[in-house]
């Protein structure tokens, strides 16, 4: 009975959505899938005011946005990041940012904080203007850092709290050294956070991830960053968290099927990609859209064949090849009781969905976001 309502079409819509606003960047990362030409959503488009206009009637179900997109830089074009973070905000939506920073301007800066953009990470993946510049093809660390100074200046002004703050490092292998100093250059920042994200291996950077290649290195960096933020107030974030602990091998036999690892992955419930194109991705693992929302009703997208198979495929623990090479989900173990864990979860997302929509709550709140 709940697997029927977990795969059945009386799915609530999606809590958090992710809108591609650029597929364009302006840097050639080493490691990003963008640059080998292996991205899975159209090629240097910018989302037209026909899709976002589509979007509009899915954010009355939405509590969160990642303004991000998949493999574009947001501020590339300003403005139009800047028309949809103001209907969001109407709406009193939180909204999420991931950028390279080197695009923000101190006018930007300021128009983010007073727009009341909740959250922005900036990823720099390197605490050298030399090895930022290896690694980071076309861009300056001097740059972005200018703009995380900007945004950290607009907030102090304001006496403002948001955006809340964090600094992205990939562990690769040629990098992860620099962690305690990109910890030292958090705090210099006056930034409180630095996450070290797991490299999801791919040709062009086979051989490359620290958590996979180099798990004792990396573990010996991470505690050495961990003792620096301690030291300096920084605090140091994992993603996912058990990306130094090995990957389970060959699946189980049929005997042990009920405690089969899967990933930890609630998405095919609870959040959905919307390319600049319109057409509409699970994840950013995905390698073909599911729909379009040029073509038909995202409603028919979301409960349809595509997202179905994709969670009835999770709740028996048969991971697809796109779910296995995840690097952004840890893995668990399956137990018997997952469909119930899971649907309480949907129902508790669905009730946040109607408070979500009772102005008294909303003002109390946003109350805690005034300084």
């Amino acid at each position: 009975m709940l697997t029927r309502y977990l795969t059945g079409p009386r799915i609530p819509l999606p809590r958090i959505l992710t809108i591609e606003v650029t597929s364009r960047c302006n840097l050639r990362c080493v490691m990003c899938p963008k640059t080998a030409g292996v991205v899975n959503t159209p090629a240097d488009r910018v989302i037209s005011r026909d899709v976002v206009e589509r979007i509009e009637p899915l954010l009355h179900a939405a509590d969160g946005v990642d303004l991000s997109g998949l493999w574009g830089e947001a501020f590339l074009y300003p403005g139009i990041y800047l028309d949809i973070l103001r209907r969001l905000k109407r709406r009193h939506i939180g909204v999420h940012t991931v950028s390279n920073g080197t695009l923000i301007t101190d006018r930007l800066a300021a128009e983010l904080v007073a727009l009341g953009l909740d959250r922005l990470e900036i990823s720099l993946d390197a605490a050298r203007p030399d090895t930022y510049r290896r690694i980071r093809r076309g861009g300056e660390l001097g740059r972005a850092i200018e703009g995380v100074r900007a945004v950290v200046r607009r907030k102090e002004e304001a006496g403002s709290r948001f955006p809340a703050m964090k600094l992205l490092f990939l562990g690769m292998t040629d990098t992860i050294g620099e962690l305690p100093e990109f910890v030292r250059l958090a705090a210099s920042l006056r930034v409180p956070a630095v996450v070290l994200q797991a490299l999801g291996e791919y040709d062009a950077v086979r051989g490359k991830s620290a958590a996979a290649r180099c798990p004792g290195a990396g573990l010996r960096h991470l505690e050495a960053a961990r003792e620096e933020g301690r030291r300096l107030g920084v605090a140091v974030e994992l993603f996912p968290p058990d990306q130094f602990r090995e990957a389970p091998a060959a699946p189980p036999p049929p005997a042990q099927a009920a405690r089969r690892a899967v990933k930890d992955c609630f998405f095919p419930w609870d959040r959905a990609v919307i390319a600049t194109t319109g057409e509409v991705f699970p994840c950013c693992s995905s390698p073909a859209p599911f729909g379009s929302l040029m073509e038909q009703p995202f409603e028919e997208i979301w409960r349809g064949d595509g997202y179905r198979r994709l969670r009835a495929a999770l709740l028996r623990g048969d991971l697809p090849p796109m779910c296995r090479a995840c690097t952004g989900q840890a893995w668990t173990v399956r137990r018997r009781g997952d469909p119930l864990r899971a649907a309480v979860r949907l129902e508790r997302g669905r009730l946040r969905q109607r408070l979500r929509r009772s102005p008294t709550l909303r003002k109390i709140r946003d109350s805690f976001k005034r300084p």
